[in-house]
């Protein structure tokens, strides 16, 4: 019987898969798939459980053009954008918190934009404002929950990522 407890089989420092760890660092190559674990809490889970990450990241000096405009920003972002692919795996409960995420992230994005648009349409500034409360919490909760590894940087077909530390004890 295997050990849920057994660390991944990942090996430190140098590449032999596609997946390695390189100090508080998970190393993986683009298009990798993970161990049937949960990237979350690193438990055994069931290959049913798969969930295919489109991952995105530019460099951090493009945050700069914030300051001076939000369309220079997303246009240097657009342009400096490196794109990456990984297959990981979550457990049955992290896979229901996600999806529950999701729902939350959908349900006050749309309810938001509806008492914000109906309350400005109207002239109610207060009730408009709630409105832009809701949507704001709605899209920051849902992302929180919805989040599983952090993308530090993409570079040519290799990406670095930050894992929950939890995944990272279970590693060692």
């Amino acid at each position: 019987m295997d050990n849920p407890f057994a660390p991944l089989p990942v090996s430190s420092g140098t590449p032999s898969g596609a997946v390695w760890r390189e100090g508080d660092v998970l190393r993986s190559s683009n298009g990798a798939v993970w161990p049937c674990r949960c990237v979350v809490c690193g438990r055994e889970c069931s290959s049913n459980n798969e969930l295919k990450l489109q991952l995105q990241w530019h460099p951090s000096w493009v945050y700069v053009f914030i300051v001076i405009s939000l369309w220079i920003y997303l246009i240097a972002a657009a342009f400096t954008r490196r794109r990456a692919a990984i297959t990981v795996f979550l457990c049955d409960v992290h896979l229901i918190r996600r999806q529950n995420g999701t729902r939350i992230l959908i349900g006050f994005l749309v309810g938001g934009l509806a008492i914000m648009f109906g309350a400005f349409s109207m002239d109610y500034v207060g009730v408009g404002v709630i409105g832009v409360l809701l949507l704001l919490g709605g899209v920051i909760m849902g992302s929180l929950m919805m989040r599983t590894v952090r993308v530090i940087r993409i570079e040519n077909d290799e990406l670095w990522l930050k894992p929950p530390a939890v995944f990272m004890e279970k590693v060692a």
